[in-house]
């Protein structure tokens, strides 16, 4: 799907992102949830931004730097 492949686009575009700090570099990841309509069965934007959360929560919780699409 369009989201999916932005949710990805994203994920690549932050992964390659890195900050140097007192002289060190640290790379830097991201965790991303969305949710869409036909795959979350709710229409509703409290419905849609809840599936997002939960979304997020298993990308953080399986380690991160990933996106999940609920």
């Amino acid at each position: 799907s369009d989201l999916g492949r932005l949710g990805e686009r994203l994920r690549a575009a932050v992964r390659e992102i890195v900050v140097e700090h007192k002289g060190e570099q640290i790379a830097v990841a991201v965790s991303l949830g969305a949710a869409h309509s036909l795959l979350a069965e709710t229409s509703s934007f409290e419905g849609l931004v809840e599936a997002a959360g939960r979304a997020l929560a298993i990308s953080r919780d399986a380690g991160g730097d990933r996106y999940v699409m609920w």
